[in-house]
């Protein structure tokens, strides 16, 4: 082959593997509605991990379990609000889902990292919960599963 058709070929190359690796660089932007389903789970996973923090600080106060399987519960709940939160953190907001919609989201999944937070720092420092912060875990909890309900 001669090396003008080579050099041809080379560049034909090179632009289909450019083509090819942008492609593959895009966002995916989901449905509305899969957006919508998406934040409804990660609001129930959520409002789970809120009512596991309280039940865990509930039963420690009765002295119904070992504090540090309480302090376990806590921290496993903790861990899935974060997974909860970047399940939708990490998705494109489509057309049709508006900002302060997609705000509100994000705004109750971060109320509930911070009251499962405290919830794990109480039962690690020890005592009985105060009655706010029970409070606290019930409101964001039912906060929760009402916006998923309106989401799903």
């Amino acid at each position: 082959m001669p090396a003008a058709a080579l050099r041809g070929v080379r560049v034909v190359l090179a632009a289909l593997s450019l083509v090819v690796l942008l492609a593959g660089c895009t966002v995916a932007t989901p449905s509305a509605g899969d957006w919508r389903a998406t934040a409804a789970r990660s609001l129930e996973d959520s409002a789970s991990a809120v009512s596991t923090a309280r039940l865990a600080l509930r039963e420690q106060e009765a002295e119904r379990t070992w504090s540090t399987y309480a302090v376990t519960l806590a921290a496993d709940a903790e861990k899935q609000t974060g997974t909860a939160t970047d399940g939708v953190a990490t998705l494109q907001r489509p057309e049709g889902v508006g900002v302060a919609e997609a705000a509100a989201v994000m705004d109750l999944l971060g109320r509930a990292e911070d009251v499962v937070r405290r919830a794990r720092q109480r039962l690690v420092a020890g005592g009985p919960p105060p009655d706010a912060l029970l409070e606290r875990l019930d409101t964001v909890a039912q906060q929760l599963t009402r916006a998923a309900g309106r989401l799903g």
